[in-house]
């Protein structure tokens, strides 16, 4: 089924400049205050005028969805008289309520992306059965909202409630489960293959949850694995770190190396190694909008730069939901989140406090800004110097159903947008990590909607 607006929508877009002077085809936008009713599954229609045949063989399309920028894939023109073609494609995924729809016609040249003016909004309200993702996904290559194209591996497809995801330098993603196991995934893997699984917990660690995992930065020599897990208590959640060593997919020596309480209910929270060898817990509960950044050696030990010999580097108005260190600065960048905000923060090593958030430093006013409802889960920054995305710093998303690319050599890419290049294809997405090589992995939380034991765990390239 096509869909046009009124009874049929035929928006009328031009190459790069506006649409004929004669816009008799064209139907106005529904009144203010009415919506088309869609499933979500229909395929959206317009006319394209005044472009050649050869201009038509290079033009792309693109809908703003409530003004964000979702290219559309799938798309099909064919001449429908002079020189106009009509047009259709799949609508873009859309959750269930009310959306604002505007399509804009797009081109790449040397100087970068010329895009035409917006067309007349088209508002759709989504009920009924929403167009589902496939928890599978077959392996597949599209472009992001930028136009540029990537390819996507399904590496597996039957995760059970995922929380992190750590990759070593043979390319093996280890995910920690919530429930206390962790799966090491090949790098040739695909969606139906059975990986290993191995037990975190021990009867003492009744009731945790498994929270988030780093590898050593010696891992390639050490074989060292670290996992932070939370246990609830009366006086809030313990957080503990246990140290693993990997050998031929198996582990051994466990040995918690950290056990802090920490005030504030059921906490969720990530585990890294910063520039500094230091080891950092970000932690924290988004609905008393508390969080803390602790800061351990390796060993479990205390640093003795830390302020009053604590490991409470940074108390924090929000919970952090990842942190990560852009390539040769020293400063932390944390994701915060809370019922209301989703934020960047930057905060330098050296100025710790223990009592408030004053540590906090104001984010350059070019920093990136996140979209309203991004609902973050995880942060990346990408350190690969042969990579094109060196430095840009990846959001998931599960608000928006998306990873977010910020370019690093601005902190925003230049719309003053993210670059969003999932558009919904994987549904809610729980998490991300990056590699040196540049490939960006992250694995998705639509339980809700896709039932237990179907999350994925993908690896997405940028094409070359």
């Amino acid at each position: 089924m096509v869909l046009r607006l009124a009874s049929l929508l035929v928006i009328c877009t031009a190459a790069v400049a506006g649409c004929d002077g004669d816009s008799s085809s064209s139907s106005s936008p529904p009144p203010s205050g009415s919506a088309e009713s869609v499933t979500g599954r229909e395929r959206i229609g317009w006319v394209q005028g005044s472009v050649s045949a050869g201009d038509m063989a290079v033009l792309q399309f693109a809908a703003y969805i409530d003004g964000s920028r979702r290219v559309l894939d799938g798309f099909s023109c064919s001449p429908s008289g002079g020189d106009s073609f009509d047009c259709s494609a799949p609508l873009p995924p859309l959750t269930a309520g009310r959306h604002t729809l505007e399509i804009v016609s797009f081109f790449t040249s040397s100087s970068g992306v010329v895009e035409s003016p917006r067309s007349p909004a088209l508002q759709l309200m989504v009920s009924g059965i929403v167009a589902q993702l496939s928890p599978a996904a077959a392996n597949d290559e599209f472009a992001a909202s930028d136009g540029r194209a990537l390819h996507a591996d399904v590496l597996a497809g039957d995760l059970i409630d995922p929380a992190d995801v750590a990759v070593d330098a043979r390319g093996r993603a280890f995910v920690v489960e919530r429930r206390g196991t962790l799966r090491i995934i090949q790098p040739e893997s695909t969606a139906s293959d059975a990986a290993l699984i191995e037990p975190l917990f021990s009867a003492r660690d009744q009731g945790a949850r498994a929270l988030s995992i780093a590898l050593a930065p010696d891992f390639a020599r050490s074989g060292l694995v670290y996992t932070l897990s939370a246990q609830p208590s009366e006086d809030g959640s313990r957080v503990f770190v246990t140290r693993f060593r990997e050998l031929r997919g198996r582990l051994g020596e466990a040995a918690v190396v950290v056990s802090h309480m920490i005030p504030f209910g059921e906490v969720d929270g990530s585990l890294r190694f910063g520039p500094d060898g230091a080891m950092y817990i970000a932690a924290g509960n988004p609905d008393s909008g508390s969080g803390q950044i602790l800061r351990f050696l390796a060993d479990g030990r205390i640093p003795a730069e830390n302020s009053g010999v604590s490991p409470v580097y940074w108390s924090l108005d929000a919970m952090p939901a990842g942190l990560d260190w852009q390539p040769g600065d020293i400063s932390l960048w944390t994701i915060e989140t809370s019922r209301t905000i989703d934020r960047f923060e930057v905060r330098r090593r050296g100025e710790p406090d223990v009592n408030a958030t004053a540590a906090r430093q104001p984010v350059p006013a070019d920093s990136p800004r996140l979209p309203r409802g991004t609902q973050a889960s995880g942060l990346a920054i990408v350190n690969a110097p042969a990579s094109a995305f060196d430095g840009d710093a990846i959001v998931s998303s599960i608000g928006l159903a998306d990873l977010l690319r910020f370019d690093g050599s601005r902190a925003q890419s230049p719309s003053g947008e993210p670059v969003r290049l999932l558009q919904g294809r994987f549904g809610a997405i729980g998490g991300v990590t990056t590699t040196t090589s540049g490939d960006i992995y992250f694995f998705t939380q639509n339980n809700e909607t896709w039932g237990a034991q179907h999350e994925v765990l993908v690896r997405l390239r940028l094409v070359q």
